[in-house]
């Protein structure tokens, strides 16, 4: 029986249509009870902002949480290397999405420059429905893969008969894209931020100066509105495989040599 075997590959082009932020916060504690504790309050309050912004309760997940012992080397006695514990560290990482709006994601970066949390984030830029778009995928891979067997039966005088097997790559697809970098501010500036809720350790002799990225500005009709971002994010690019083997036979009238 002769077979061919052929990989097809699916490409396409999509336009973002989801905000993901992608939240961390890391702290020592003295005691494990403190970082269960701070680790808590911190999300609590990330929360809370998220509720007077008009998100729901359950829109910010929590993706991993961690608390684990902090050590430095005691060699007190004898020049013996000792572990010492000298705290605890919580690590926590949350997420929360919503439709891709410019004007909304200037409101919340705003409103988290200002606080007190100065919690550290990215953006991603992604697709809502991804399940739908793996399946499209897959399709313009099968599609192609059996374009290619056509034009190889063709050309060797060959038909094909019958699908033997589909395989298809199982490797993780991203549907991300990352096109803004470095969104909080430097320093600060008393007379920018003047928010009930907002720290500003400044030098006693240099006044702060708070250096904006290039795409964030004040919105000039009211501050309190929050920065003017003009993202548009290019399309996200992906990609899958198919690998098809086919049952194969002479075309009727074709004769071998």
């Amino acid at each position: 029986m002769q077979t061919i075997r052929v990989t097809g590959k699916g490409i396409l082009q999509i336009k973002p249509d989801t905000i993901r932020l992608l939240f961390s916060a890391r702290e020592q504690e003295k005691t494990y009870d403190e970082a269960l504790k701070k680790s808590a309050e911190w999300t609590k309050k990330l929360e809370d902002y998220f509720l007077k912004m008009g998100f729901k309760k359950n829109d910010l997940k929590t993706t991993s949480m961690n608390i684990e012992g902090c050590y430095e080397w005691d060699r007190s006695f004898l020049q013996t290397r000792k572990k010492k514990l000298v705290g605890y560290e919580y690590a926590i990482h949350l997420t929360i999405k919503f439709p891709a709006n410019n004007e909304r994601l200037g409101r919340i970066i705003y409103l988290l420059s200002h606080s007190k949390l100065k919690p550290s984030f990215q953006i991603e830029y992604t697709v809502d429905d991804q399940e739908k778009a793996k399946e499209n995928l897959l399709a313009l891979a099968v599609e192609d893969a059996k374009r290619k067997a056509a034009i190889l039966t063709e050309a060797s005088g060959q038909e094909l008969v019958k699908v033997m097997s589909i395989d298809y790559s199982w490797g993780e697809i991203k549907f991300t894209s990352s096109p803004l970098h470095r969104l909080m501010p430097e320093f600060d500036d008393d007379d920018y931020y003047n928010d009930d809720d907002f720290e500003c350790d400044e030098d006693r002799t240099n006044r702060a100066v708070r250096s904006l990225p290039g795409f964030l500005r004040k919105n000039d009709h009211d501050s309190t509105d929050g920065f003017e971002i003009n993202v548009n994010p290019d399309n996200i690019r992906v990609e899958n495989t198919v690998t098809m083997i086919w049952q194969i036979r002479e075309l009727a009238g074709t004769v071998s040599d």
